[in-house]
């Protein structure tokens, strides 16, 4: 393993657990024209998130390696895109973590990117 690589990933899934929101509390005021809204102190519900680690990808027993994961995108067919802007690579791994291609390398050439520090997914999951 290359020194100051870091190789772990941890995709986790959001669960918010809240009661039906009651009603907001605070103010809308206008001055000089412009529309402030002013929050009250306390929040009205206590929203509790609690995270479930779905699988991990990385590390010394698996095959891919991590340098540093700038970015991370998913597609509507549910891709995992991670920039790597140490390697500079996008590795693309399926909804259940399983790998599926790296896009790219360093260099200046087709298919090379040097410094690459962000990614994004156009009309038709198109990356860029």
């Amino acid at each position: 393993m290359k020194s100051g690589i870091v190789s772990a990933v941890l995709m986790l899934t959001i669960t918010v657990a809240a009661p039906a929101f009651a009603e907001w509390q605070g103010d809308k005021v206008t001055r000089d024209g412009v529309v402030y809204i002013e929050n009250p102190e306390s929040p009205v519900e206590e929203v509790r998130i609690e995270l479930e680690e779905l699988w991990r990808r990385g590390g010394e027993d698996d095959d891919i390696l991590f340098g540093r994961v700038g970015q991370v995108l998913s597609d509507k067919s549910g891709e995992i895109y991670l920039l790597d802007t140490q390697l500079s690579e996008i590795v693309v791994l399926s909804a259940s973590g399983e790998y599926l291609r790296t896009i790219g390398r360093e260099g200046e050439g087709p298919g090379e990117f040097r410094d690459a520090n962000g990614m994004y997914l156009g009309k038709g999951d198109i990356l860029g």
